[in-house]
């Protein structure tokens, strides 16, 4: 619980940061794009493009701006909360990951228990990160792994799915992830 008390509260202190630093990046936009048009009205488009890529360069870090990405149109909580305490560890490890939620979920059907979701969406993010971090052992290569999650909701139905890399010649059947305890 203090774990994702502590993702919460980065993930609360990630959007204030971002806000503050939009309103920034709007000052400077305003200012940059001034000097472009100076730039470009005096002919000089070398200097132009160079400047925007210098400023583009230092001002985004794409990381970091796709940490959280979509989680903001999650309004379970409990779903909120296991998706940003396993994106956050996926960032922390290095783990390339990509996450989607692309709609507004606002709720989960009324037959589904929220803490045994809760439950088996964390158990597929920790199979998933700790399959990743095999692999990257076995390569030495971060770029080896990847997992892919995405949350989807339609007609009230709530739907997950999660992605990850395994090591070459790995096969896998529904018999043998399905047995209590399985670890590759």
């Amino acid at each position: 619980m203090e774990a994702e008390n502590q993702q919460l509260k980065e993930y609360s202190n990630y959007l204030d940061k971002n806000e503050d630093e939009l309103r920034h990046f709007k000052h400077d936009y305003e200012n940059l794009l001034n000097s472009l048009k100076i730039s470009a009205e005096k002919g000089d488009s070398k200097s132009v493009v160079k400047q925007l890529a210098k400023y583009t360069n230092s001002q985004f870090d794409e990381k970091a701006l796709r940490k959280y990405k979509g989680v903001n149109h999650i309004h379970v909580e409990e779903l909120k909360s296991i998706a940003i305490t396993k994106l956050a560890k996926l960032y922390n490890e290095k783990i390339p990951y990509s996450f989607g939620c692309e709609v507004e979920i606002y709720d989960i059907p009324k037959i589904v228990n929220i803490f045994d979701l809760v439950r088996i969406i964390g158990v597929a993010f920790d199979n998933a990160i700790e399959e990743s971090q095999n692999l990257i052992k076995r390569t030495g290569d971060n770029n080896s792994a990847k997992v892919d999650a995405m949350y989807y909701q339609e007609d009230g139905n709530f739907e997950f799915k999660i992605r990850n890399r395994i090591s070459k010649g790995t096969t896998l059947s529904p018999n043998v992830l399905s047995q209590e305890g399985y670890c590759y």
